[in-house]
Order: structure tokens, then sequence, then C-alpha cells
């Protein structure tokens, strides 16, 4: 079955003429090239097709003769590109998990061809070799930073592996449940150059020459597409402490801040991030102050939650944390190392608290009023 040599004719080339063996009526042949995939059986004639004018001389059928494999693939790749997780802002957050845009998965064309170039259309069915077993080194790298790849499917099953039966495959690849860019030492925003590479091999050893091949880059400008902005920000959720009179609702501050490289300063493009009033957890004291918290802004708008307490038209406090884990507003990107937890350990696990106090306004204008006196 299949295709009998890339001209159909079923010939075997030889680059040498057969010559005379020592016995008699045997001759042999040295080199000779078979230019598809697949097992062949062999029989010899004489070129003309008639020996002393006795007709057609046919020798007999051999047994199978190959495997034949491929030479080599050759390898081309679609455009990909990721979508940026906050395009309204046109960034992502390090440590936010990233995904390709829909339609843009990156995917892989991969041809068997023989020496000469030429695709080998019989690699299909049992002849097809290539697996998820055969390829190997598959990974995501960023300039100048790190990746996590937990969430990406396991090169078990991505790339998924489909043979069109022609003699070419189509890889395609998945982000899974996100491909992360790791946040570590904060850093000043900046252009994320992702490059993915993958060694395509089969099960008999036949390669894309140059493995592996490589879709992007990490130097300025290689990297792989992002719609629309490849810029990433370090960035924190911050909490303010907060009083007031008991008498009237209290606005506490909450909102977004990426780090400018110096420091960390308001973020007014995140109006993406979505923090509901379900994630704040809140000790009140006492314990029956009847206060209750409103956000206004879900998504934050740039940058701000528009947080408020209402009146509880008693004195007291209540101490808050807003849950950033999966539990909560599911942010952990914007967890920071805060000092509250009575450990600056440089690990970027802490959530944001504060404390909104009521009651307090008439002492302290008292206060300042005893200092202008004085």
């Amino acid at each position: 079955g299949g295709r009998n040599g890339t001209n159909g004719a079923g010939t075997i080339g030889n680059a040498t003429s057969f010559s005379p063996d020592a016995l008699a009526g045997r001759f042999v042949g040295q080199t000779f090239s078979f230019d598809e995939v697949g097992a062949v059986r062999l029989r010899a004639s004489v070129a003309d097709g008639d020996y002393l004018g006795a007709g057609a001389v046919l020798g007999t059928e051999s047994n199978p003769v190959g495997r034949f494999a491929p030479s080599h693939f050759t390898v081309t790749a679609n455009a990909p590109r990721f979508a940026t997780a906050c395009p309204v802002g046109a960034f992502s957050w390090l440590g936010q998990p990233i995904h390709f845009d829909t339609g843009f998965q990156p995917q892989l064309l991969v041809t068997a061809v023989n020496r000469a170039g030429t695709t080998t259309t019989n690699y299909s069915g049992d002849w097809f070799r290539l697996s998820n077993a055969s390829l190997s080194g598959r990974g995501y790298r960023v300039g100048g930073g790190t990746t996590d790849q937990s969430g990406i499917p396991s090169p078990t099953v991505d790339p998924t592996i489909t043979s069109n039966g022609n003699g070419t495959a189509t890889l395609r690849f998945s982000s899974g449940t996100g491909l992360v860019l790791a946040r570590g030492t904060p850093q000043a925003p900046f252009d994320a150059e992702i490059e993915l590479s993958l060694d395509v091999v089969d099960a008999d050893g036949t390669a894309y020459p140059t493995n592996p091949f490589r879709v992007g880059g990490t130097t300025a400008g290689s990297g792989i597409a992002f719609a629309p902005s490849k810029r990433f920000q370090f960035g924190r959720l911050r909490l303010d402490n907060a009083f007031g009179s008991e008498l009237v609702s209290l606005p506490m501050r909450l909102r977004t801040q990426r780090f400018d490289g110096t420091a960390f300063d308001d973020d007014d493009s995140d109006s993406c991030s979505q923090v509901p009033a379900s994630a704040l957890v809140p000790t009140s004291s006492p314990k029956g102050l009847a206060t209750s918290a409103t956000v206004s802004h879900v998504p934050l708008l740039t940058g701000d939650a528009g947080l408020t307490w209402s009146a509880p038209h008693d004195a007291g406090t209540v101490d808050v944390r807003l849950d950033l884990g999966a539990t909560g507003a599911n942010l952990p990107w914007l967890r920071s190392d805060w000092p509250e937890d009575g450990n600056l350990d440089g690990a970027l696990d802490d959530d944001p608290q504060a404390r909104a106090t009521f009651g307090i306004w008439e002492g302290r204008d008292a206060l300042i009023f005893v200092r202008e006196l004085y």
C-alpha cells in the first residue's frame, strides 16, 4: 500500500551499474536508494525487457526490505500570540497566569522528507513514528526572568500530535491553566520576550536537523507576540488605615500599586483585577459593631476598589485582612511582604491588612485646638 517511491513507478535508484559476480549469471550492485517510507519487495528484470529475443526475464521476488525511514523533518510554525492579562490597561502582572490568545495557540507543521527534500507521504498510519514519548525538551523561556510552567499540560499530552495522513503532522500547544512569569525581587515594568522550544524527533531517531525548533526568542523584539501589549509589572494590593466619625460611612483606601524601579506607586491602569467584598475578612471590636463593607468598583476602576464601611453609630474598630488566596479574591500575584505579620522575610505571601477606627474625630479636633492655643 501507499506510494511506491516518490514517482510512483516502483523503481530503485542505483548510483553504479550492476557488475558481474564470480558466480556465473549473478550481478552485484553496491549503492541503491528508495525515496519513500515503508518496506518493499524487490524483483530484478532485464533493462530492455527482452532477453535474447525470449521476452522479459523477471527474477524472484525478495522478502520485505526495510523499513525505510525519512531522512529528516522540516518544521514550520504559525504566528502565535499571548493574550495580555489586562487588555484595558495593556499590561500583565508578574506572577499572573497568561494564556494564548484564542485561535493563536502555537502550531507546528512537521513534514517528513527524504534526502532530496521531497515529502515522504507514506509517513502515516503504521509508519508514523512521531509521538509525545519521542518528542523532548519542550519548554518556555523569558529574557531576563524565569517561568513557572506548572500550569502548562504535561509533555506527555502537550503538544497534541495529529498525523495528516500525507507525510505531515500538526503539533498544537496549549497554555493549560496558564504560563507564569515568576515574581522575585521587585523590578521595573518591562516587555517580556518569550520563547517556546521543542526537540522534534521520532522513535526511529528521525529529527529536525537543528533541534531544538524555536518559536519566538528571548532577545528584544524576538519573543512571541502579545495582544495588545508585552508589558509586565510587579505589583501589590494595598490597604490603608482609616478613621472617622461613627455617624457616617468611612472610606478605606484599597488599591493596586506597581513598582516603578525605585518605589511602589499607585497604579492607574488596573481596571481588570476583581476584589469582591466577600474577600475581606473583618474582625470587629467590640464584636457587635454593626458595620459592613461595600466595594463600589468590581473590577477596580483605575486601580481603586471604592471601599467604604457603613456607619456603625458606635465607637469601635475593624481589623481588616484582604484574602488574596483561592478562598478570596484569588489574586496571589498581588500579595507582598507586609510587616503586619511581624516577619519581614522577603517572602511575597502576605495579605494586606489595615484598621478602620470609628469615633475619634471629636478627640482629634480637640487635640489640634489645644496645640494651636499652646
